[in-house]
C-alpha cells in the first residue's frame, strides 16, 4: 500500500532452467556423448543441421576445452579430460540455440 492508501500490484515473470542429471527431452537427441561416464576421451556427434561450437566447462564454470563441429561430423579430443563432472555445451553459431549436456569422467 502506499501513502495514499492504494495497493499496487507488479507482474513478474520468472524463468527458471536447471541441469540435472535428466535432460530436457525435446533437446536430447540434439547431440550424444559417447561414452558417458568416459575415461577421459569422448566423441561429440551432432544430429541437428547447423554448424557449432563445442564448449567445456568444469563445475566452477571454467571453459577446459572449445572446438568446432557440424552436424554429421563427430567430434573427438585428443586430450584426456581429468576425473570429475564436466559440462558440454554446443552453440550453434548461426542461431545461438545451445544445447547442455553432463559428461562425467571416471
Amino acid at each position: 500500500m502506499d501513502l495514499c492508501g492504494f495497493v499496487s500490484t507488479d507482474t513478474v515473470t520468472v524463468g527458471v532452467w536447471g541441469l540435472g542429471i535428466n535432460d530436457y527431452k525435446n533437446k536430447a537427441t540434439n547431440f550424444i556423448i559417447s561414452p558417458n561416464p568416459s575415461n577421459g576421451f569422448v566423441t561429440i556427434n551432432v544430429n541437428k543441421a547447423g554448424s557449432y561450437q563445442i564448449f567445456v566447462r568444469d563445475l566452477l564454470g571454467k571453459t577446459v576445452g572449445t572446438s568446432f563441429t557440424q552436424q554429421g561430423l563427430s567430434f573427438q579430443n585428443n586430450t584426456p579430460l581429468n576425473s570429475g563432472v564436466y559440462i558440454i555445451e554446443l552453440a550453434n553459431t548461426n542461431t545461438n540455440e545451445k544445447y547442455i549436456k553432463k559428461l562425467v569422467v571416471q
